[in-house]
């Protein structure tokens, strides 16, 4: 999952790392630098509360892509209608449509309104510095259809290992994100 690479998202995904031939270096899958147990060599899950409490409650022209959908929330239990606990790491930011033509976005915890564009980035863990042009709903549609770019992050790591036989680090400096100054990564 997402999550255990320090996306503050459960998002599940199926990946297949190979290589050609001629490589003669097996890939190593990544190893988890995060874990929802407490575990003594691992960081704590990434939550909601971590990523995006320090937005404003309500939508903000003035933060870039701080805005939203006007839809009612209504907590029913079904996908874009769950209650999101703060002290949990996010459900998946899907990028796919409602039978109404709207992203299935989820309800802020204050259950007063839905996720902002900056939120769903955020739990997507895009850094704050990257904005998103053009229309609400393909900006969600742009976050939800892409892979974390932490979870890329360490997936790449792995290939450079490989053809430059070298290792980097994840660099905090490199991510404005605000939970990566609480929260040092291991590198693994």
């Amino acid at each position: 999952m997402a999550s255990d690479y320090g996306v503050p998202q459960n998002r599940k995904r199926i990946i297949i790392i190979g290589t050609r031939n001629d490589i003669n270096v097996e890939p190593n899958f990544p190893t988890p630098t995060h874990s929802k147990d407490n575990n003594l060599i691992l960081k704590p899950y990434v939550t909601l509360k971590d990523a995006i409490s320090d937005l404003p409650e309500d939508y903000d022209d003035n933060i870039p892509n701080h805005t939203g959908s006007k839809h009612k929330v209504k907590i029913n239990g079904y996908i874009g209608n769950r209650q999101l606990d703060w002290n949990k790491p996010s459900p998946t930011i899907t990028g796919r449509g409602s039978r109404s033509g709207g992203a299935v976005i989820h309800p802020h915890p204050n259950n007063k309104r839905r996720l902002s564009v900056r939120e769903c980035a955020r739990l997507q863990s895009f850094p704050d510095d990257f904005t998103f042009s053009g229309s609400n709903s393909a900006a969600f549609a742009h976050i939800g259809n892409a892979v974390p770019p932490i979870l890329s992050f360490h997936l790449a790591k792995e290939f450079i290992r490989i053809v430059d036989n070298k290792d980097i680090d994840l660099n905090e400096n490199d991510w404005n994100l605000p939970w990566f100054k609480t929260y040092k990564f291991v590198n693994g």
